[in-house]
């Protein structure tokens, strides 16, 4: 398991309507193939934590999000890359959405 910060994210659904959210930053990833990236406003604010088990991560986005959402942000064997992306996840930064290492 492993602490990686919320970032506050608003995501536009159509010209009426922004929702608020906040999800981990390899999930800004899928925000992106489902809603496209121009309707996707991650923020560099932490509003919080959350645990995660890094080989599961892929399971829980399949099950909220489907599975073609996270093979376009991720492609094939998305759970290794998912796994790559926590593990990359700076989670020394208070306040602040993390660097991730390139």
């Amino acid at each position: 398991m492993k602490t990686v910060p919320l970032i506050a994210v608003n995501v536009r659904r159509d010209a009426m309507t922004t929702l608020p959210n906040s999800v981990p930053q390899h999930e800004i990833a899928v925000l992106n193939a489902v809603h496209g990236k121009d309707n996707v406003y991650p923020s560099d604010e932490v509003v919080g934590s959350v645990e995660l088990d890094p080989a599961a991560e892929g399971e829980r986005l399949v099950a909220k999000y489907g599975e073609g959402p996270v093979h376009a942000a991720y492609g094939p064997g998305f759970d290794v890359r998912i796994a790559e992306a926590i593990a990359s996840i700076d989670t020394t930064a208070k306040g602040r959405r993390p660097a991730v290492a390139a």
